[in-house]
């Protein structure tokens, strides 16, 4: 049917209340649009379904007999529409995710939020690894969708850049840094570091700036090395050391005061991609959630 449920709806509340104008008033439409509706209809239906005066309107015979099936068209699109709507809300499944901690512990959640708005009852599975674990997750297949820096390129992985996260200093309030109004790599390598474990994203974003320096990590002060970034906060929280780390970490309502800087000359950022198995099969699911990302990462 070319003319479309606004048509039906108009036919069938002249039909019930048998006056244009009140008809309009009911539909939020003017009296001129219900006519020109009405005629369409009569036209693809070739029938004529009123008789109308300057005084009164009356049902032809013919209108009368359209009323049921006309009906029942506009009780099924509703039924339709209803479905349609709860449907998202029983579908079943699941999305694995390979992330690194930090996007694990602030925008992640976000992401999942507003996906299980849409559908409530998929589960999501996260697994919260380093650089290298999350690449090898996508590849072996135990992950479905992997949220990290790529360290190595893969002809059997696509990589799709989503932004970059820039690394500040991290330091308590009274460490001598915060007096300084530029920071310098220099003036950051002079006191005690917490670094993260090799293997992932952020050592190797430091260990290569350190080395574009003429230096290694061995030169300098490691107080700890941890795996956690939330970890690195709560030894920068209590004076252990400072640490270089991405802008995204998160930091809790204890940690308030911790300073982040930007260090001048260290140009270098981690960019976090979105990996996929290049010989997966498509998924509806998968494929809402990575909108949900493109439409919710611009945080930083």
């Amino acid at each position: 049917m070319k003319q479309g449920l606004r048509h039906i709806k108009a036919f069938l509340m002249v039909a019930e209340l048998k006056n244009f104008g009140r008809a309009a008033s009911q539909l939020y439409i003017s009296p001129s649009t219900l006519t020109l509706q009405i005629q369409q209809l009569e036209e693809e239906l070739g029938l004529k379904l009123f008789d109308r005066t300057k005084r009164s309107v009356h049902i032809t015979p013919e209108g009368q007999q359209m009323i049921l099936p006309l009906k029942a068209v506009l009780t099924e699109y509703e039924y339709a529409l209803e479905f349609s709507q709860n449907i998202s809300e029983h579908v079943l499944g699941s999305i694995n995710i390979a992330v690194l901690p930090t996007i694990a512990s602030s925008l992640l959640p976000l992401w999942i939020k507003e996906f299980k708005k849409e559908y409530p009852r998929v589960k999501i599975i996260v697994q919260d690894l380093n650089a290298n674990e999350i690449h090898h997750a996508v590849k072996s297949g135990t992950a479905d969708l992997g949220i990290g820096t790529v360290e190595l390129s893969d002809p059997h992985l696509t990589f799709n850049r989503l932004f970059e996260d820039e690394l500040r200093v991290f330091f308590p309030p009274d460490h001598e840094l915060a007096a300084k109004k530029d920071i310098y790599l220099k003036d950051v390598i002079h006191f005690p570091q917490i670094v993260t474990m090799p293997g992932s994203s952020v050592y190797n974003t430091v260990k290569h700036a350190i080395e574009n320096m003429g230096l290694t990590l061995e030169n300098l002060d490691i107080a700890c090395e941890v795996r956690y970034l939330s970890t690195a906060m709560g030894l920068i929280e209590s004076n252990i050391g400072i640490a270089i780390l991405p802008e995204s970490t998160p930091i809790n309502i204890k940690q308030i005061y911790i300073q982040k800087k930007k260090i001048i000359d260290f140009p270098d950022t981690r960019t976090i991609h979105l990996m996929r198995l290049k010989s997966a099969h498509e998924s509806l699911l998968l494929n809402s959630f990575i909108k949900v990302i493109y439409n919710n990462h611009r945080l930083f």
